[in-house]
């Protein structure tokens, strides 16, 4: 579903938010800072609004 899982594009490669699974991954298994997304921050803010509320 293309709604839960946006798209970014870092360094020239796509990355898909599995915002599905963000509960299945420990803090530890996140690895280092890569880069900064508080620009897409609406468009991540939607995405968990989806799936906890469903609108």
């Amino acid at each position: 579903m293309t709604r839960l899982s946006p798209r970014f594009t870092i360094d020239g490669d796509v990355f898909v938010m599995a915002t599905q699974r963000m509960v299945a991954i420990s803090v530890q298994e996140i690895g280092d800072f890569v880069i900064d997304l508080s620009s897409r921050s609406d468009d991540i803010v939607a995405v968990t609004d989806f799936l906890f509320q469903g609108f």
